[in-house]
């Protein structure tokens, strides 16, 4: 009897529920009764399966569809803002064309001058040009005569030609011999070294008519470059 009843002290319960001392003293227990069971289902795959995935799948967002096309009243009113922009900027085109054709010009004159200088310093006189008695001979001649005579400093035969006179011409091949002309005439003076320099405000060249609106351009003997109209205003100023 007592056998028995050592037995049953010794023996531990199976179906007893531990106290809360039992497991700070003893952590290493078994606690599967009192911890939730978690299951984790993993799925197997294939390997034909992995090897025959499909790629990632491509979302296609639909959007309304846009009308591009331009109604008739739309069309009316682009071509009109188009022919007053353009109506607009012609005149200013052919303004700016004009200044540049001035300033063209100008440069023209100004490289002329430094070349007849250069001439006047190493020749002691100005040009000397022998003239025919026939007016058409004469102009021709005494272009060649200017363009042989200033060619070696430096100044090409398109020097001797104004753009804006080029275009109202009709721009001539000026490659021909019958197309070759200046634009700009010299004043004659005589062989004294002295005489090109006398009066400063002689002009030296000037254009052969009024293509800029302004009057002929004119270089003087100071290098100074004017139109007519300045220099009349200027003298019926004083």
């Amino acid at each position: 009897m007592e056998r028995c009843m050592r037995a049953q002290r010794t023996l531990p319960l199976r179906h007893s529920v531990p106290s809360a001392s039992k497991f700070v003293a003893a952590p290493s227990c078994n606690l599967r009764t009192t911890r939730p069971m978690r299951f984790v289902f993993r799925r197997k795959r294939c390997a034909s399966a992995v090897s025959n995935r499909p790629g990632p799948v491509q979302v296609q967002h639909r959007h309304p569809r846009i009308a591009l096309a331009f109604t008739l009243v739309e069309l009316l009113v682009i071509l009109g803002i188009v022919a007053v922009l353009v109506a607009i900027s012609l005149p200013l085109i052919s303004q700016l064309r004009s200044r540049a054709q001035r300033v063209q010009c100008s440069a023209n004159l100004r490289s002329l001058y430094i070349a007849t200088e250069l001439f006047v310093q190493q020749n002691g006189s100005w040009p000397q040009l022998d003239e025919g008695d026939d007016e058409d001979d004469a102009s021709a001649d005494s272009g060649n005569g200017w363009i042989a005579a200033l060619r070696e400093f430096g100044v090409p035969e398109k020097t001797w030609i104004c753009p804006t006179v080029q275009n109202l011409l009709g721009n001539p091949d000026l490659s021909k011999p019958e197309n070759t002309r200046i634009d700009y005439v010299a004043t004659p003076f005589d062989d004294k070294p002295t005489t090109p320099h006398e009066w400063p405000t002689q002009p030296w060249f000037a254009e052969v008519g009024n293509v800029h609106r302004h009057g002929n351009l004119i270089i003087f003997t100071d290098g100074s470059i004017s139109d007519l109209d300045a220099i009349v205003k200027k003298q019926s100023a004083k």
